[in-house]
Formats: C-alpha cells, structure tokens, sequence
C-alpha cells in the first residue's frame, strides 16, 4: 500500500505486509495535524492497519529531537511573503532544492501578484507539475529569484549588493547561522552545531525556532520545513 508523504510531488510512504509481519516505510515525509492531505492519508491507514500492529517502523527522523517544533507550512510560507512584502526596493533570492517548496512558491506568486524566476532545469520540472503561468526565466519580469540552495551565501548576497539591493531567504528546518566556525575562518557552521557543541543532543536550542530569523544583514532564515517535526513523529509513532 502507498500513502502520500506530504513532502514534495510523488513522495510516498509504504506498508508492507508478509512473512515478517507488518512493516511501514515512510521515507522522507510531513504530516502537518490540520493538513486535508494528511488526514486523508492518516484516515487510509487506520482503515488499512485495523486494530493490527505494525512491527517494523522504519521512520524519517531527519528532525527526531524535541527542540525542532515549526509552525506550519502555510504559516512559515506567510512569513517569507512577509519578508518579501517589508522589502519593496529589494531583490529577493530564496534557496531551494531541485524538487520541494513548490506549495511555497505557488504561495509567494499568488499572495503577492508576482511571477518567480527559476533556473531552465526547475522550470521545466514546474512545467512537468502543471504549473506554466507562475515561473519565468527572464529576470526583467520579476524581482524574485529561487536558485539552487547550494549557490546562495552570504558572500554572494554581498557581490549582488553591490548592483542593487538584495536579500536571501532560506527556507528549511535546519536552523541556520552563517558565521565563521571559531578557528577557521573559511568554514561556517549551522546553529545547530554551533549551539550543541558543549550540549547533550537533548537540550533544548536558545531562541525560538518557529519564527523567521534575520542572521545576517542580506540573510533570512525562515522554518519552512518538508520533514515532520519531532511532535509530528510522536503522533505518527
């Protein structure tokens, strides 16, 4: 059997059943609580697994640790718009990957009336999608860029400041602060490494990571996430 993930387009979890027993697969997945999508998946399953027990879990634990508690997508993808909408004299570069934050962007164009530039590959993946009215190439069309999220740092946030002003959006889960690492200035660390240097993996973060964070002049980080939370994989547990 195969349920949606809610992660990006065609994820899908499996269940399995045979001479082993019972066992569920879920991949990479999000199953927000107020989610349709993940209602309806949730309601599959209960109706599939009966009052059985599922004997092998293998579960995305990409953010199993308590002090990752997002908001919801919808709330996160408000907070980008917000960003976006605060900087009117701004050119805005937001990191994606090459498949995910599609419900992001559809919300950045409809929320605020603009079209989004994307590279020709993550165009035509958008095309393959059914969406051929929100994305361009051309960049006189939009003051909105998603590029790769391995090229957008602050080093380049700072050359495209010298030609206008702009500022850099990262949504994703891990918490992210671009600062030297102490005693290499060529490498930079995340918050979470950063913070848990001196931790037990169970302490909590300092600050609250449900909301947008500027941690640079240029760069925002905002906690849109495709991965459950570790309440979320509680609750599917």
């Amino acid at each position: 059997m195969a349920l949606d993930t809610h992660h990006c387009p065609g994820g899908v979890m499996f269940l399995f059943r045979g001479e082993f027993g019972c066992l569920m697969y879920t991949g990479d997945f999000q199953w927000e609580v107020d989610s349709k999508r993940a209602k309806d998946a949730r309601s599959r399953l209960l109706n599939v697994l009966k009052n059985e027990t599922v004997d092998v879990l293998y579960l995305d634990n990409t953010y199993c640790n308590p002090s990752y508690d997002f908001p919801t997508r919808e709330v996160a993808a408000q907070q980008v718009v917000d960003i976006i909408a605060s900087h009117l004299e701004h050119d805005i570069v937001i990191g994606i990957d090459t498949l995910g934050k599609e419900e992001l962007l559809i919300h950045i164009s409809r929320v605020l009336n603009i079209k989004i530039w994307l590279w020709l590959e993550r165009l035509q993946t958008m095309h393959l999608l059914g969406f051929h009215d929100t994305f361009t190439t051309k960049n006189s069309l939009t003051r909105v860029r998603a590029v790769p999220c391995y090229s957008l740092s602050v080093e380049t946030l700072e050359g495209l400041n010298t030609m206008r002003p702009t500022i850099g959006i990262m949504p994703s889960g891990l918490p992210w602060v671009l600062k030297h690492v102490k005693g290499d200035d060529n490498l930079f660390g995340s918050l979470l490494t950063s913070r848990y240097k001196k931790k037990q993996p169970s302490d909590k973060l300092d600050g609250n990571l449900a909301y947008a964070e500027r941690y640079h002049q240029y760069m925002f980080s905002v906690p849109y996430s495709d991965h459950l939370c570790f309440a979320e994989s509680n609750q599917l547990t």
